[in-house]
């Protein structure tokens, strides 16, 4: 205590700025602390349950008692405290509220009581379907209301759940409507619930109405075929197709919507709509791989994440906990899902609608093939098939099999549908793959049953080495075997199977075989041995000797071909007619007469010789003129032809055996002999039959119907000729002579009766022509030179005529003092020149002598009576051939030739007649012509014989007719003789045209001449133009020089060649020779193209024969045309040698070898190649139009192992290689077949202008088939002159596998 007076001051505890602090923080506390919002609010919000909560709302409640917040939270208040009946008792009034929320609201509560109630319920509970239908009507009421999204969907969901598929559509409806956003998910649901309460077009709109508003294509797809499988499930077929029709849209080329419809369409029974849709989707099958691979990729992943989603959905937990829950799911999900055809994932859309919140999703489209194509093809053939369009089901197979050609069951298809598609072909094909890949006995016999009908040679060789191997022990599949080898040209296979068979059951029959494969294949060497090996192994045997035989006789083995046949003979029974046949043969072709007779003996013992055979025998035994006539009798008694009955008839009258005529005459039955009677040759052969008996009437009978039945036939108009000759009026002989006269120019038969007609009729000149004609063949025969004096004294030629008799005079008069070294003549022609010898004997001697010479001839006659008997038999009586004797035949033979010698002696000693008419006789036997003396020098024109022509011009010049003269001296090279002969001919007959043709011919062989010529080529890439101007000069009648200057103007194209130089100059002087056998071409030049260089070329010819003329020359830088290249800028070095041939004045040939060595102009070497070029011909006709054909054949063989010069780089185009190559031919092989008229046109002379032609198809191994054609004119301007006018083309040449095309024209002034 303060003992201070002084008031003491009040102690404070707290600052006033402390103080002001703590209040501030109560106060923001106090702030803090303050409830923001009611009480009433905080009820409402129901965030704790218990008692006290309740009370202030059931307070509330009775202040406020239509408050339908406060009755619903109160109602869920007591639900959350499980006070059932309180609930209840509040939702009946908040029902019966005015205020439609609170009645919505309250039927929200109602309806989760209801379905808590039924849940709480076992499945078998009675209870439950009361609490369904309960459940039912609330969800009926319920449809009065508007709702939210996710309300409605626990809506459609709860009448899911109760299968009231109508009140759940009609809910999906409302979502549908509501949430544009997900109306595609709604709408599959609609769907899925329409289908579930079979309202299948109800579904289908749901589905179509999904397609509508679907953005991706796979999406539209899946819609689209849900809603098709809608109407599917309906059975109503019509409808759905109906229906693709209409929604297909813009599906229509998506490939795997294609396939569902073509399927869909099939089971609805129209193939047609499949094919349609088959045909689009076949055409969508080009989409690309990769993007395809790409597409099956993705589908696979979301596929399986879909999967585990619904797996998901099935297993989770109860309604209430999912009730406004949706899990997220994509709308390409629902779809596929809505396409799921399995059993399994109707299954899981089945649970979702009963245990799960998430809306109900679209089965999911079955994952495309893991080969799209292949089912595409299987689609497509089954659909075509259905539609019965076999063609397209076959070409749908067949790329099927070309994309696997392994696959067994598509080349099933493919040959079952093409043998439908009647392509037994492809079927046939089609089968023996398959039987050679599986081989099962079914697949051959199918091969074996098209095979034989197709003619098809590998199916068949397929199908038979089958058999072959199943059966090794059977004949005659193994000649199957080798027959189909064969077929298909493949013989060394067949040989190859045939070794095969060597060591088994078949090993002789085998090795037959194979040595007829060896044989037919070409292999002679092997044939032979294995026919050898038979024969050794086996012993002789026919068969086997003529196989050796025959082939040893090919290779002109005759001898050892003999032996052969030797050899076998033991084991050939008579019977054997091929055996003894080819025996013959062989021993004929070996002059082996003995060996021939044996052969034709057994033949004709054996019975089996055919017609031919007896043909064959009678030529054979042409010696033996009886044995030649029985032999051609028995064979035309045996079915020969008739003109095997001319054929006997023909020996007996060369044996005499008159008698044997008329016996095999007389047996003809009216048949045969009406038969024989239509052959020319019979009625011929009877004719000389009848003439010899003294029938002339008959056998001018016979002649006259023989020229009548055949006007062409030689024989029988030479024999008209000759009778008319003999009994015939001058206006009957004259008017058969003019009838005939073009066929008797060349027609060897015709020339003596022509002859012999010409000087009955007193035209000397007519019968020389026809007798010159037969110099060649008559120059031994005495007879015909009696007659060719005859016409040369009718010509007036007496003293020629004079002395050609009194060298035949001279000939028979040495002949009868010396036989031994004269040439024999036939018994009839010796008849006659004894008479003709009489008579000559008369001329040039006295008549002592000449009656001498008649007394020898009758004292020689009688002696000789016998000489003309029948001639004996060599073969005597074998087989079943006529008789060898007839002594009843003799004698009538001695006396028919006794009256004919009788009847010629008279004639011949007539001395009142003329040498002419004494010479009648004769003429009428000059059957066997041979040389005369006097011809010699037609026959030495004829063989070129050019020293006997000398000889016969230096001694005997006058004895040559004048045609022949020229002839000769043109041949032995006296050409300045042979033109003075012919002009001097011409002055005194100008009228014949034989002489100016020769005399044209010899003025033409050294002419001098001026000539220029110009002509267009075009090769394709090389073209030019050529001028050339040509003179010649004659130094001496055998030599001439002639010089020529040609200029190329060239132009390319730039395709082969780059560049060509636009002149090409050439110059040269040409010397020429012509010798008797020989003629020789000497050129030197100089050129002027791509370089400057010289060329050089000797040629000639040399007259080996007057048929045969050898070519050859040698050139050195000569211009090479074998390529436009060559042409260009090349040259070659060449050496050829050829011959020509002519055979006759129709028949030629010829044959050209050339091997060249090709360089650049610059000499740089490029290669080197050879050509083989050959023609054979006939002409038609000799004189123009000389018509002719040939064939022609070339050979071009080059090989390019040079290098060119870089002087030859310009010719060459960019980027083609540098090489020797690019200049040198290719190697070629050509032939054709020609025609062509006036070939000699533009080197001879002719007034008139003619036309030349040729052409004809061309075969070119570069080109194929062408042809080549050439076409011109020639002839005389202003006279001494002539013009060429042409124009070519060849579709390929020998030197140009291109076409060549080139006009031109030439004149040239003779002077």
């Amino acid at each position: 205590m303060s003992t201070s007076p002084a008031t003491p001051e009040r102690q404070r505890l707290f600052s006033p700025a402390v103080i002001l602090v703590l209040g501030l923080l109560v106060g923001v506390m106090l702030a803090l602390a303050f409830p923001r919002e009611r009480i009433e609010s905080r009820l409402l919000e129901g965030a704790n349950v218990d008692g006290l909560t309740i009370a202030y709302l059931e307070a509330w409640l009775r202040v406020d008692p239509n408050n339908a917040e406060v009755l619903s939270e109160l109602t869920r208040e007591y639900l959350k405290g499980q006070r059932i009946s309180d609930a209840t008792r509040i939702l009946d009034r908040l029902s019966r509220s005015n205020d439609p929320n609170a009645r919505q609201s309250a039927l929200a509560i109602r309806l989760s009581l209801a379905q808590q109630r039924l849940y709480s319920l076992k499945p078998n509970d009675p209870a439950r379907p009361a609490r369904i239908r309960e459940l039912d009507a609330l969800l009926h009421e319920a449809l009065a209301y508007r709702w939210d999204i996710e309300q409605l969907k626990m809506l459609a969901q709860q009448a899911r759940g109760l299968n009231d598929n109508e009140l759940a559509a009609r809910y999906y409806t409302l979502l549908a409507q509501s949430d544009r956003e997900h109306a595609r998910e709604w709408l599959a649901e609609l769907a899925q619930t329409q289908l579930g309460n079979q309202q299948h077009r109800a579904a289908a709109d749901a589905w179509f109405a999904v397609q509508a508003q679907a953005t991706t294509r796979d999406e539209k797809r899946a819609a689209f075929i849900a809603g098709l499988r809608a109407l599917q499930s309906g059975n109503d077929m019509a409808a759905t197709m109906q229906a693709a029709d209409q929604h297909i849209g813009d599906l229509a080329d998506d490939p795997e919507t294609l396939r569902f419809l073509a399927n869909l369409a099939l089971a609805a029974g129209r193939p047609d709509l499949a094919s349609k849709y088959v045909k689009r989707l076949m055409k969508m099958s080009a989409l690309d791989h990769e993007q395809a691979l790409a597409r099956r990729a993705s589908f696979a992943a979301n596929r399986a994440a879909d999967l585990g989603n619904v797996e998901h959905r099935t297993q989770r937990g109860v309604w209430l906990r999912a009730a406004w829950y949706r899990p997220h799911a994509s709308r390409g999900t629902a779809l596929r899902h809505a396409l799921d055809e399995t059993s399994d994932a109707a299954h899981k859309v089945h649970i979702v609608r009963i245990a799960t919140t998430a809306p109900a999703t679209v089965p999911s489209t079955p994952p495309p093939a893991s080969d799209a194509t292949t089912s595409d093809y299987e689609l497509a053939y089954r659909v075509f098939l259905a539609n019965g369009d076999v063609a397209n089901a076959q070409r749908v197979a067949q790329t099927a099999v070309d994309r696997d050609p392994q696959s067994i069951p598509w080349r099933e298809r493919l040959a079952q549908v093409a043998e439908w598609n009647r392509r037994q072909d492809i079927a046939l094909a089609n089968y023996v793959a398959i039987a050679k890949m599986r081989g099962t006995d079914d697949d051959w016999k199918k091969v074996a049953r098209l095979a034989p009908g197709l003619n098809d040679n590998a199916a068949m060789l397929a199908v038979t080495l089958h058999q072959a191997d199943q059966q090794p022990g059977n004949l005659k599949l193994l000649d199957a075997v080798v027959f189909s080898y064969e077929r298909i040209a493949d013989p060394d296979s067949a040989l190859s199977f045939l070794r095969t068979r060597f060591n088994g059951t078949l090993r002789r029959q085998a090795m037959e075989r194979f040595a007829q494969v060896a044989e037919r294949k070409g292999d002679d060497d092997l044939a032979l041995r294995t026919w050898r090996d038979l024969e050794r192994e086996y012993g002789p045997n026919a068969a086997y000797g003529l196989k050796i035989g025959t082939m040893l006789y090919t290779r002109t083995q005759f001898d050892a071909a003999l032996a052969a046949m030797n050899e076998a003979k033991r084991g050939a029974p008579a019977s054997n007619d091929e055996f003894w046949r080819f025996y013959a043969l062989l021993a004929d072709s070996n002059q082996n007469t003995r060996d021939a007779k044996l052969g034709y003996r057994q033949l004709i013992a054996g019975g089996r010789a055919d017609a031919q055979d007896y043909e064959v025998m009678t030529n054979f035994f042409n010696d033996s003129p009886l044995d030649a006539g029985r032999i051609a009798e028995y064979g035309y008694r045996h079915g020969g032809p008739p003109r095997m009955l001319s054929e006997a008839l023909y020996g007996y009258q060369r044996a005499h055996a008159w008698g044997r005529i008329s016996i095999l005459l007389a047996s003809l039955t009216p048949e045969q002999l009406k038969a024989a009677e239509q052959s020319p040759t019979f009625l011929l052969a009877r004719a000389e039959y009848e003439r010899q008996t003294g029938a002339n009437d008959a056998a001018l009978r016979d002649i006259q119907r023989a020229a009548a039945l055949d006007p062409n036939n030689s024989e029988a108009r030479a024999a008209y000729i000759w009778v008319l000759n003999e009994r015939g009026t001058d206006a009957a002989l004259l008017a058969a002579l003019r009838r005939h006269a073009g066929d008797a120019e060349t027609d060897p038969q015709l020339w003596p009766a022509y002859g012999a007609a010409w000087l009955r009729l007193g035209d000397g000149r007519k019968a020389l022509h026809y007798l010159h004609k037969q110099a060649a063949q008559a120059q031994q025969s005495p007879l015909w030179r009696l007659t060719f004096a005859d016409a040369l004294e009718l010509n007036g030629r007496v003293d020629e005529a004079w002395r050609v008799r009194k060298q035949v005079w001279l000939e028979l008069a040495r002949r009868r003092r010396d036989q031994s070294h004269a040439a024999p003549l036939p018994a009839a022609e010796q008849d006659d020149l004894n008479g003709r010898y009489v008579a000559l004997t008369q001329l040039y001697a006295n008549g002592d002598r000449s009656r001498a010479v008649l007394i020898d001839l009758l004292r020689a006659d009688r002696n000789g009576a016998g000489d003309n008997q029948a001639a004996a038999s060599e073969l005597g009586d074998i087989g079943q051939l006529p008789p060898a004797k007839q002594d009843e035949i003799r004698k009538r033979q001695r006396l028919y030739s006794s009256i004919a010698r009788e009847a010629a002696i008279s004639w011949v000693q007539n001395e009142e007649a003329s040498d002419m008419e004494r010479a009648w006789l004769e003429k009428q036997y000059i059957d066997d012509s041979q040389r005369p003396i006097y011809a010699e020098a037609q026959l030495a024109i004829n063989d070129g014989d050019v020293n006997e022509l000398s000889r016969l011009l230096d001694t005997l010049p006058d004895l040559i007719p004048r045609q022949n003269r020229v002839d000769a001296q043109a041949l032995t090279g006296r050409t300045s003789a042979a033109q003075t002969s012919a002009v001097d001919s011409l002055t005194r007959e100008p009228n014949d045209e034989v002489m100016q043709a020769m005399a044209r011919e010899q003025l033409l062989s050294n002419a001098q001449a001026l000539a220029g010529a110009f002509r267009y080529v075009d090769q394709g890439s090389l073209r030019f133009t050529e001028e050339s101007a040509t003179g010649s000069v004659r130094l001496t009648p055998s030599q001439n020089l002639q010089f020529r200057y040609q200029q190329r103007d060239q132009t390319v194209d730039g395709s082969q060649l780059a560049y060509a130089p636009k002149h090409d100059r050439l110059a040269e002087a040409i010397y020429g020779h012509k010798g008797q056998y020989d003629e020789e071409h000497v050129t030197l030049g100089r050129r002027n193209a791509l370089e400057d260089f010289t060329t050089a070329r000797v040629e000639g010819t040399y007259n080996v024969t007057q048929r045969l003329t050898l070519t050859y020359a040698l050139g050195y830088n000569q211009a090479a045309t074998e390529s436009t290249q060559l042409t260009v800028g090349g040259t070659k070095d060449l050496a050829t040698l050829g011959f020509n041939y002519r055979l006759d004045p129709h028949w030629f040939g010829g044959a050209r070898y050339e091997y060249a060595r090709f360089h650049g102009q610059d000499r740089s070497y490029l290669g080197n190649g050879s050509l083989v070029e050959a023609n054979f011909g006939y002409k038609i006709k000799a004189d123009y139009p000389d018509y002719t054909i040939r064939a022609v054949f070339a050979h071009g063989q080059y090989n390019a192992t040079g290098t060119p010069g870089d002087r030859l780089r310009v010719l060459l185009p960019e980027n083609t290689p540098f090489t020797a190559a690019s200049f040198m031919p290719q190697t070629f092989t050509q032939g054709g077949l020609l025609f062509s008229f006036g070939d000699d046109l533009p080197e001879q002379y002719s007034k008139a202008w003619r036309p030349i032609f040729a052409g004809g198809p061309i075969r070119d191994s570069r080109a194929g088939w062408s042809g080549q054609a050439e076409l011109g004119l020639a002839g005389s301007v202003f006279g001494n002159d002539q013009m060429l006018l042409y124009g070519a083309y060849q579709g390929v040449s020998s030197n140009h596998s291109t076409s060549v095309k080139e006009v031109g024209v030439r004149y040239r002034y003779l002077y």
